[in-house]
């Protein structure tokens, strides 16, 4: 298990090195039956991850570019 994306295509990549194979990430959810309760920083990650999701926007604003740095036509 892994919290981040890339963590997990890195392992993936790694472990069948050097001929390859596929990789299959899932879009929903899924929980396992397991003993283990997990690591306990990955919780609180997660929570403070989602805190901040909450003022970051998905997508941010133009730059506005001042006008001296706009291309000119130069003909």
């Amino acid at each position: 298990m892994f919290l981040l994306r890339r963590s997990a295509v890195r392992f993936a990549q790694e472990a069948s090195a050097p001929h390859g194979c596929a990789t299959m990430l899932l879009v929903k959810t899924f929980e396992l039956d397991t003993w283990n309760r997990g690591n306990p920083l990955a919780g609180w990650l997660n929570a403070a991850l989602g805190l901040l999701r909450r003022f970051i926007p998905d997508y941010p604003p133009p730059i506005p570019i001042a006008e001296k740095y706009r291309k000119r036509n130069w003909l």
